[in-house]
């Protein structure tokens, strides 16, 4: 009941600022347990709100635990009431891959699919073997930086799965950049050189999967801790990683005991503790 109440109050506080009585979508961001399709009074207080002209589509957004989130997405969908537009799942090319068949379920039932956090979380620096490698192919991508190779990958790549990715432009050189990568023509050449270049450059990333999360006898919210490092250092948005980071309410280097637990169930070897204490140092 209060998620349904928060959903109803934010939407008019939203449509407030905005200055406008409606929207194509809403979303409810930061879905991160599938349990939330259990609570029907959220659905109910869209349809309330879409019945009134407020909202037209109903979506959600998910950082971590994606491939459980998206899978009982499906679910929701196939049983009902629910009825997911559309969905902006944190999905990178190497998760796509992990995470296809729950994509593909949610494609055929119509839903948009928004790719964001496209870049991966870096958290492993790259050894010097792979960056030579990197840098061989750097001729055949020197038209593409490291954020719009993946952005390219997602929308040419995935034989039309994801429908649209997130690309935030912090000025109109960036937004004249990323506007044409919908259009390029993506040929053989080029897509050799983007699948090389992202299976080295992917490697050692943060994937937001949740297991250091789930592996944390002193439950810090890691996944979401290694989020607000990479708004900073990878997003150039530290305000965001502030605001965020002070919402948690605690600083995670006091409360990391440096068990070692999260580190052991990352499977992509990112230096966990380290990014907490680094996070912590910039921002407590």
């Amino acid at each position: 009941k209060r998620i349904a109440e928060l959903y109803a109050t934010k939407l008019d506080e939203s449509l407030g600022r905005l200055e406008t009585d409606h929207v194509d979508s809403y979303f409810v961001h930061g879905v991160e347990i599938p349990w939330m399709f259990d609570c029907i009074e959220l659905w109910e207080a869209y349809e309330k709100a879409h019945k009134a002209g407020k909202v037209k589509h109903f979506g959600f957004s998910s950082h971590t635990h994606v491939k459980e989130v998206l899978a009982a997405a499906v679910v929701a969908n196939e049983k009902g009431p629910w009825k997911i537009d559309l969905i902006m799942p944190g999905v990178n090319p190497v998760t796509f891959d992990e995470w296809r068949g729950e994509l593909d379920a949610l494609k055929k039932q119509d839903v948009g699919i928004v790719a964001m956090k496209t870049l991966g979380l870096k958290g492993t620096p790259i050894e010097a073997a792979r960056k030579d490698r990197l840098q061989k192919l750097a001729g055949e991508l020197e038209d593409y930086n490291d954020w719009e190779q993946k952005k390219l990958y997602m929308l040419h790549l995935t034989e039309g799965v994801i429908d649209a990715c997130i690309a935030a432009s912090r000025d109109n050189r960036e937004m004249e950049r990323n506007m044409p990568l919908a259009s390029v023509k993506v040929g053989a050449s080029l897509e050799r050189a983007l699948r090389a270049s992202i299976k080295m450059s992917m490697a050692g990333v943060c994937h937001l999967c949740g297991d250091c999360t789930t592996n944390c006898p002193e439950h810090i919210a890691v996944a979401d801790m290694i989020r607000y490092h990479a708004y900073i250092h990878q997003y150039n948005d530290r305000d965001l990683a502030k605001m965020l980071y002070k919402q948690a309410g605690y600083d995670p280097a006091r409360v990391c005991s440096n068990c070692g637990h999260c580190a052991d169930a990352c499977s992509s070897g990112v230096p966990i503790t380290q990014i907490l204490h680094q996070l912590s140092a910039e921002l407590a």
